[in-house]
């Protein structure tokens, strides 16, 4: 079955090319989202693709100045959109807080932003002093990167915190006005058993976290991990489907629902995923990427080249542009990873039954008992949510691959 499924995936989505001539207009947007890459950490985790360098004082301004210079460029471009959510995302963005508030204020006072802010953070930078300060600045929600609550795991990734420093800065997150906490754990890890996931669900159960996204490892050339498991230094266990169904059981079983086929929320109404907020998303920063107006491009990763870039346009590196079949195929995985597919939504997005667009693919999932009916749609069985989350880590693998090939490439900048 799994090696079905792996070449329908590299048919689909292994022959993707990305380039920098690819055709790309801005469309009129009533409403959206930015979501904000920070480039900095203090520490780089072995599993990372970045190489995020540490914060620099002498580059920190000229950044955040090109930050809003992009942002400005799609707001014009895009027609003064409402700005429903703003994203600040890995990198670390709790190392620069005051930052962080510069770029809230600056889209408070110039567009009337009202929406809601949410953040990525490091357990090693949330003292009660820096909760203070991001509540202060208008951070609504807080997304923690724990990875673990087992130590020996933790030190199998490289991570720069332990068990105490992120169960200190859970509770101490929790005591805070925020709308919304939600921690990131990981699974597949070297050295982790299931006994150990679920000794970590249930340090989070116990913190009574209100939300908890999984996300399985993706070992990709340039991290350091992948060097060292090629080596033989580290090993990757054989268990992630056994990990996956103990992150199920576990979490549903404690009364979180399953929001996506990694997140799970005891308060589902406040949950907020990364791209949960439109069919459309806009990656601001180096390295970031996009899907905008059927088109999905890569941002430049150099900083210097960023910079520079953002000074004549947009800082597109490369991208493609999707045809209708192809965003259909889109459509369908980026719902097969909400859990559920529906009839509504479907039709919402290409003015077509479902049933009728899609047929032969919903008569193959169903066959395999991969999917099954609802009232107005499908939904994923016990059977298709692991498989549903070996293949999205597939393509979000094939994707990030296709990112690496073309990391170093240089901006091609988009006036406006």
């Amino acid at each position: 079955m799994k090696g079905f499924i792996d070449d329908i995936i590299e048919e689909n989505f292994g022959n993707i090319e990305f380039d920098r001539s690819f055709e790309f207009e801005l469309p009129r947007k009533k409403e959206i989202s930015f979501n904000v890459r920070i480039p900095f950490c203090s520490n780089q985790c072995d599993y990372c693709l970045y190489g995020d360098s540490r914060v620099n004082p002498e580059t920190l301004d000229s950044f955040i100045d090109s930050v809003i210079k992009e942002i400005d460029l799609y707001m014009e471009g895009l027609g003064n959109p409402e700005i429903n959510t703003l994203y600040f995302i890995a990198g670390t963005p709790t190392q620069i807080p005051e930052k962080l508030g510069e770029i809230i204020k600056y889209l408070e006072e110039e567009y009337g932003f009202s929406g809601e802010v949410l953040t990525e953070a490091h357990p090693n930078d949330l003292d009660n002093e820096s909760l203070k300060y991001l509540n202060e600045i208008g951070i609504d929600k807080l997304k923690i990167g724990v990875q673990s609550f087992e130590n020996h795991v933790l030190e199998h990734i490289g991570r720069d915190h332990d068990r105490d420093i992120a169960v200190e800065a859970v509770e101490k997150t929790l005591e805070h006005d925020f709308n919304h906490v939600n921690i990131d754990l990981m699974f597949g890890l070297p050295s982790q058993t299931v006994d150990d996931m679920v000794n970590t669900l249930e340090t989070a159960i116990e913190l009574d976290i209100p939300s908890v996204t999984t996300f399985p490892l993706m070992l990709l050339p340039r991290s350091q991990l992948y060097s060292k498991v090629s080596t033989g230094e580290e090993e990757i266990p054989e268990n992630e489907t056994e990990l996956y169904k103990a992150i199920r059981d576990k979490l549903t079983d404690n009364g979180y629902e399953m929001i996506t086929i990694w997140s799970f929320s005891k308060q589902p109404e406040e949950y907020r995923g990364e791209y949960m907020h439109s069919n459309d998303f806009i990656g601001i920063g180096p390295g970031n990427w996009s899907y905008l107006n059927n088109s999905f491009y890569l941002n430049t990763s150099n900083l210097k080249d960023y910079n520079k870039a953002t000074a004549e346009g947009l800082p597109i590196s490369v991208g493609t542009q999707f045809d209708g079949k192809d965003q259909r195929k889109l459509w369908f995985i980026r719902n097969l990873y909400f859990t559920e597919i529906t009839e509504e939504k479907y039709q919402e997005t290409f003015g077509k039954p479902m049933e009728k667009d899609i047929k032969e693919l919903i008569e193959l999932l169903h066959t395999l008992e991969l999917i099954q009916p609802t009232n107005n749609g499908y939904k994923l069985t016990e059977q298709g949510l692991d498989l549903a989350s070996k293949s999205t880590k597939k393509i979000v693998m094939t994707l990030l691959n296709k990112f690496q090939e073309n990391h170093l490439v240089g901006a091609t900048p988009r006036p406006i």
